[in-house]
């Protein structure tokens, strides 16, 4: 359908295939007459293809270093890139950011004569107090970085209050009940994380430093677009064994291609590489001893691939 549209002149080039398929889903929105969508933008926010849903909430979680190569070298120019969201009109709840981001994104406020709402802390004592100083249940969803999400969270539905019925309660129950496969995720002793970028990273070695003390299994791939010198820098430090790998992602990069970014200090014995994320979970199970954590990281399509691979594996 897009290449007669472009052979007719109608479009001037075919539409990526993230810009399709959200033209799809908005439709089936509409078509579906949904009274509330939550949109993530894929690529930054000025040109992203869910721009086109002209939405009346904007938020905005931690800015880090991700996508340089299209969204600019610097914090800045990420944070403008993201910030293009807002657009005039909008409701604008914003995470916490470092002060370069920040600064950009109130700047981004101030132009539409726009006051965002801060998330706040509203942590305390373990737990989230949220509006009115209700006490809010721990979350649902493992790691630190999740209570700045849950704050964004919280902001968001302030605004949605104005239109919809949502009780303390409700709040209650969806910061306890969210699961978010992939993300700090655990079935037995592995661990699920797609950590492919530096905030990532970050957010998973901080999780690793604080509860996991058992030797650790690490199997790693990667795509080429990613910053896998940083990433690899920030994660492999925790690693007892590597297992590189890579993905059925035609932008996945090969075993072969991710051993340079080991540390030369690293025991080459306990490295291995394998061409699949079969080869790479069966080598896990073979070479981690007693009940060690074997982490699968640094790519969500590899971490999907593993987890529809372990049961029938485990059962085998």
């Amino acid at each position: 359908m897009s290449e007669d549209l472009v052979a007719a002149g109608e479009l001037e080039s075919v539409p990526a295939y993230f810009e399709q398929v959200t033209a799809i889903g908005l439709l089936a929105f509409a078509e579906a007459k949904v009274e509330l969508a939550i949109l993530e933008t894929g690529l930054g926010g000025r040109l992203d293809a869910t721009t086109a849903a002209n939405a009346q909430i904007a938020a905005i979680t931690r800015i880090d270093l991700d996508h340089q190569q299209y969204l600019g070298e610097t914090i800045e120019e990420i944070a403008a890139e993201k910030a293009a969201i807002i657009h005039e009109g909008s409701l604008v709840v914003v995470g916490e950011q470092s002060p370069e981001a920040m600064a950009v994104i109130l700047e981004r406020c101030r132009v539409f004569d726009i006051t965002p709402q801060l998330a706040l802390s509203f942590e305390k004592g373990g737990n989230l107090t949220g509006r009115e100083g209700v006490s809010l249940p721990p979350l649902g969803l493992a790691g630190r970085h999740q209570v700045e999400n849950a704050k964004v969270a919280i902001g968001v539905v302030e605004f949605l209050r104005e239109r919809f019925s949502i009780s303390d309660e409700d709040v209650r129950d969806g910061l306890k009940t969210a699961r978010h496969p992939g993300r700090l995720e655990s079935h037995g002793r592995f661990l699920f994380d797609g950590a492919h970028n530096i905030g990532g990273a970050k957010a998973l070695r901080s999780f690793l430093d604080e509860f996991v003390h058992e030797p650790i299994t690490m199997v790693f791939g990667s795509m080429n677009d990613k910053d896998v010198s940083d990433v690899t820098t920030i994660l492999f430090p925790k690693a007892n064994m590597l297992i590189l790998t890579r993905s059925e992602n035609s932008r996945a990069m090969s075993a072969d291609e991710l051993t340079a970014f080991v540390p030369d200090h690293f025991d080459s014995s306990a490295v291995f590489t394998t061409d699949t994320a079969l080869d790479a979970l069966e080598k896990a199970l073979e070479v981690s001893t007693g009940n060690c954590p074997i982490l699968v990281t640094g790519s969500l399509y590899l971490v999907g691939e593993v987890r529809r691979l372990l049961p029938k594996k485990l059962k085998s």
